[in-house]
């Protein structure tokens, strides 16, 4: 739900709450089962790259998806890397 509200956050431009719920949706799935929170927690920090990102903090961006890449190890689906690899070259145009 945490991700639900943030992404609609970030499409209405409100990033100062997009980033709100990612930080309480990154505090429930502290607590959460192990199971399915790997692939949520890629998300969650996906999010958070591509909302700093639209704010024009490309160097954050740039970092966050690079931290993301590096606990993504292997048997992530791809498309999170993907995404993420994406972003990375968006960032440095931006930079």
């Amino acid at each position: 739900m945490g991700l639900k509200r943030a992404r609609s956050a970030s499409q209405q431009g409100n990033y100062p709450s997009t980033l709100r719920w990612l930080r309480r949706t990154r505090a429930v799935l502290s607590e959460a089962p192990i199971e399915d929170v790997a692939r949520l927690h890629l998300e969650v920090e996906l999010r958070a790259a591509y909302t700093h990102f639209r704010q024009g903090r490309f160097e954050t961006a740039h970092a966050t998806a690079e931290q993301l890449l590096a606990r993504a190890g292997e048997g992530v689906v791809g498309d999170i890397v993907a995404e993420a690899l994406g972003l990375l070259d968006l960032a440095d145009v931006g930079v």
